[in-house]
């Protein structure tokens, strides 16, 4: 397993995205820029779903008669200019449209093949000693298993004002971003066996990008997040500038709960903590039909972050460490991620 490594010694890019530009022409430099990596996304995510669904001819079938109708959504919840951000990407890198919705659908698409498949991502958050929110997040995603090398930080910026969003090649939602001065927000993946997953409603990581977009307020953000239907169930844990400025937002698809800080720390990994919504969470162990067995481990990442927060960070460097190691940091996570919006100051290792 490859160490996690400061971004700024990974040797992965920084990429500007200006948002004044049209939406068909806004990503085309970035697309120029990372023609390799959007490439090696594509075929390592097809290579995986061809597995899953049982060979290339049922991958294209599965394609041809979904992203038509998973196109027109995209564009009628969110807006055709993510459309035509998805096809100017697919035109530039020369991969066919659906292929590229495809990828970008993935969290959507994993949560419907794999409502059991074992679920990670580890977030906490908590106050600084002079008041102000620090969140912290472990981003772990293994398909594909590659996603690491991939991975990019984008500068997405409208005028004067600019956020930042760690994603990977070629993906124009959101799962981690940061807005200087305002507010943090990371995607957890949420139980799906049993809310099971609509493609009539809007991809997860779209929903948030068009949140981020706006360039809003904290408390805009919260309540952008719970706006609209979400393809599949998911947590978002968002902070501000201020110390009561926390909350774990439960997306469970057409319901919105939230749980905000109690206490000196809130901690998220993927399960549903809230007792109302403890029916949602799948078992914690479980075995597949062809005899693996899987274990969740959302419960014991949560203790150990729990046990590191009884003494509480005092720097953002201080914040970072105590996402390291595991249980916590696991072979799968490709960004690790410490960030005080109110100081403008972020830490960010990645697994290249």
């Amino acid at each position: 397993m490859r160490p996690l490594v400061p971004f700024s010694e990974s040797g992965l890019k920084v990429v500007d995205i200006d948002l004044d530009r049209p939406a068909h022409t806004r990503w085309v430099p970035a697309a120029k820029e990372l023609g390799d990596e959007i490439h090696g996304v594509h075929q390592d995510l097809v290579e995986i779903l061809e597995e899953q669904l049982g060979g290339r001819r049922r991958l294209r079938r599965f394609l041809t008669g979904t992203m038509g109708t998973v196109i027109g959504i995209v564009g009628r919840f969110c807006g055709q200019e993510y459309v035509d951000e998805i096809k100017s990407i697919a035109q530039t890198a020369e991969l066919p449209t659906a292929d590229l919705m495809l990828g970008n659908l993935a969290y959507d698409v994993m949560q419907f093949l794999h409502s059991r498949a074992p679920a990670a991502c580890s977030t906490f958050s908590c106050n600084l000693p002079d008041g102000t929110p620090i969140l912290g997040r472990n981003m772990d995603w293994e398909i594909p298993p590659s996603t690491g090398k991939f991975t990019v930080l984008y500068r997405l910026h409208r005028g004067n004002r600019h956020y930042y969003s760690l994603g990977v090649a070629g993906l124009v939602g959101v799962v981690t971003a940061w807005y200087p001065g305002h507010w943090a927000i990371a995607l957890n993946q949420a139980p799906a066996e049993v809310l099971g997953t609509s493609l009539h409603h809007v991809p997860v990581t779209h929903h948030l990008r068009q949140v981020c977009d706006r360039f809003g307020s904290y408390s805009n953000l919260v309540s952008g997040v719970q706006g609209s239907r979400s393809m599949s169930p998911f947590f978002a844990h968002c902070v501000g500038i201020r110390s009561h400025q926390h909350t774990v937002i439960n997306g469970l698809g057409a319901e919105y709960w939230t749980r905000d800080i109690d206490g000196p720390r809130l901690v998220q990994t993927n399960r549903f903590l809230l007792p109302e919504l403890h029916k949602y969470n799948g078992p914690t162990e479980w075995e597949e039909d062809d005899g693996q067995r899987y274990y969740d481990t959302s419960g014991e990442r949560a203790t150990a972050l729990r046990n590191r927060l009884r003494r509480l960070p005092t720097s953002v460097g201080e914040a970072q460490a105590k996402l390291r190691g595991g249980p916590v940091t696991v072979p799968q996570t490709v960004h690790s991620i410490s960030v005080s919006p109110a100081h403008e100051e972020e830490v960010v290792f990645v697994r290249p």
